[in-house]
């Protein structure tokens, strides 16, 4: 057909088989949706878990650094007033504390979307791996930013006298420190009135020893719970919850400890009185006793 001088045409062919090449048509619709449509749904689970659990991340990076500002405004004060810098160790030893915390919250952070990967979830060099120390001050170390923090929380360490002086070269010290913090952090911040550590060696000769730390913390049955959740399903709807920085730690604890073939226990609670009950954890890691 031609109009206003242009060729414009039109055909319309008529077939019996329409009907089927439709329904075919129709089928690998459905079928695709049917393969489609749940990897669909989990890529947007994901991106909802992560915009939350990024949410809930800079919840606690905003707690923590508007807290070591706080203190570090006091020292500022004092330091104006004349006073000598060591009347200041505890407030130095809290903002250590809180820029430690926001260090450590870093890197699992980092580590918490790798767990589970192939390669360790950070590597180390190598004079960083295996550090010599005694085991009084390493907890003594570990435990002192809490102490001072939670001042009103009774802590008692059991540490073995023959322990105390003991030299001993922990390897992959610092995953270690991580690893203790985590169980530190979630004894102290989500317990009640006491946190308790006991350590003890196990082994037979001071190769392949290792180091038993089992912490316990008077805690609500169900911020444990809360806690023991693995960080799949807590992250469903985490919001701003102060469980979810325990729950990180411990995913990436667990990554550590095996990347380390040491080993952490789960989360126990045994209840006791109304609400209230014990919870206990324990981590045993490989240690070589120097002296």
């Amino acid at each position: 057909m031609q109009v206003e001088g242009k060729i414009r045409a039109a055909m319309v062919i008529h077939s019996p088989h329409v009907h089927y090449f439709t329904a075919f048509h129709t089928k690998l619709m459905e079928d695709a949706a049917q393969r489609l449509l749940p990897l669909l749904t989990a890529a947007l689970r994901e991106t909802r878990a992560r915009s939350a659990f990024t949410a809930a991340v800079m919840h606690e990076v905003k707690n923590d650094s508007h807290t070591a500002l706080m203190v570090l405004d006091i020292v500022q004060e004092s330091i104006d007033q004349g006073e000598e810098i060591k009347g200041m160790a505890e407030n130095l030893i809290e903002i250590r504390h809180h820029l430690e915390g926001l260090n450590a919250l870093g890197q699992d952070s980092l580590d918490i979307f790798r767990t589970g990967a192939k390669g360790d979830a950070q590597e180390w060099k190598d004079d960083e791996r295996d550090i010599t120390t005694t085991l009084g001050n390493l907890l003594k170390n570990a435990t002192m930013g809490w102490r001072i923090l939670y001042e009103d929380t009774k802590f008692k360490s059991d540490l073995p006298e023959e322990l105390v002086k003991c030299k001993v070269r922990i390897l992959r010290i610092l995953d270690f420190k991580r690893v203790l913090r985590v169980l530190l952090h979630n004894a102290f911040r989500h317990g009640q009135d006491w946190v308790r550590m006991e350590a003890e060696m196990q082994g037979d000769s001071n190769v392949n020893q290792r180091l038993k730390l089992t912490i316990r913390n008077k805690a609500y049955g169900e911020v444990i719970s809360g806690l023991r959740q693995t960080f799949g399903s807590a992250m469903d709807n985490p919001g701003a919850s102060p469980l979810t920085r325990g729950r990180l730690g411990l995913a990436v604890a667990r990554q550590l400890t095996l990347e380390a073939k040491a080993s952490l226990s789960e989360l126990q609670y045994k209840k006791q009185d109304g609400n209230w009950g014990q919870a206990t954890i324990t981590l045993s890691w490989p240690v070589d006793i120097v002296s």
